[in-house]
C-alpha cells in the first residue's frame, strides 16, 4: 500500500486556531522551484537548526523545535501523541491553482525506517493528491501515511490555500503496531527486499570468486546456496 489513513483524528477547530498564529509569520518559498507551478510556502515547526525557515530536511540527527512551536500548543500535544522520534517537521501551503509535479523523494518508504505523515488542516475536495496515479484526497484533521518513494504529484483545483502539518520520523515498535492495525503489509515489502537481494547475488559471488581467496570459500557458499533455494521458492 503507498498510501493509507491512520487511525487518528485530530480536533480541526483546534489545528486551526494554531494555524491562525503561524500564518502570521513569515513563510518561505519551497526550494525546490522545478518540482512545481503556482504558489508554494512552508515554515518548519521542527528543523536541524531550530529555525523556522529552515525547511530543507536532512538525514541527521540533532533536530529541535522552532520558537514558533512554543506557540502552538495544539499543534505540539498532536505531535507528542505520535510516539516516534520526530525530525522535520513543518507546515506547508499550496496555492489555488498551483500543482505539484510528478516527482519522488527517495528513502521515503516506511520498511527502509523513515516515514512522512501528513495532516490536512486546511483543504477541499479540489485538492487530490496522486500515488502511482492514484487518486487520494485527505480531510481535515484526519493523518494519512504516503510512500514517498514512488511517484506522486497533487493538483489544486480549489478556491483557498490547502495547509497540512508535515511529520517526518523514525520506524519504531509502536509505529509498527500503528501500521499492522492500519493494514500495512510487511510481507509485501519483505517479498519485495528478497527478490532485490537475488537480483544483485550473481555478481556479489562472482567478485567473491575473482578474488580467488580460500577464506572467501565458505561465504561464496552459502550465497549460492541462498541463490538457489531463492529461484526455487
Amino acid at each position: 500500500m503507498n498510501f493509507f489513513k491512520l487511525p487518528f483524528d485530530f480536533d480541526v477547530d483546534l489545528l486551526k486556531k494554531d494555524l491562525e498564529y503561524c500564518q502570521k509569520q513569515h513563510w518561505v518559498d519551497h526550494y525546490n522551484r522545478g518540482d512545481y507551478e503556482g504558489n508554494w510556502e512552508i515554515i518548519a515547526l521542527r528543523s536541524h537548526s531550530g529555525d523556522e525557515k529552515n525547511i530543507i530536511p536532512i538525514d541527521a540527527e540533532g533536530y529541535r523545535d522552532t520558537d514558533l512551536l512554543a506557540h502552538c500548543p495544539y499543534f505540539k500535544r498532536a505531535i507528542d501523541s505520535l510516539l516516534f522520534e520526530k525530525q522535520s517537521i513543518r507546515l506547508m501551503s499550496l496555492f489555488p491553482g498551483s500543482i505539484i509535479k510528478n516527482h519522488t523523494d527517495a528513502g521515503l518508504e516506511y520498511d527502509e525506517g523513515f516515514f512522512r505523515l501528513h495532516i490536512p488542516i486546511l483543504t477541499e475536495r479540489e485538492v487530490i493528491f496522486y500515488f502511482d496515479e492514484v487518486p487520494v484526497h485527505m480531510a481535515m484533521g484526519e493523518c494519512w501515511y504516503g510512500n514517498f518513494n514512488v511517484i506522486h504529484r497533487v493538483e489544486h483545483n480549489g478556491k483557498h490555500p490547502r495547509i497540512h502539518l508535515v511529520i517526518d520520523g523514525l520506524r519504531n515498535e509502536w509505529t509498527d503496531d500503528i501500521f499492522i492495525a492500519a493494514g500495512f503489509d510487511f510481507t509485501s515489502y519483505e517479498e519485495k527486499n528478497r527478490r532485490e537481494r537475488l537480483k544483485i547475488l550473481p555478481q556479489i559471488i562472482e567478485n567473491l570468486e575473482a578474488m580467488q581467496n580460500v577464506n572467501n570459500e565458505v561465504i561464496i557458499q552459502e550465497l549460492k546456496a541462498e541463490l538457489a533455494n531463492g529461484i526455487t521458492s
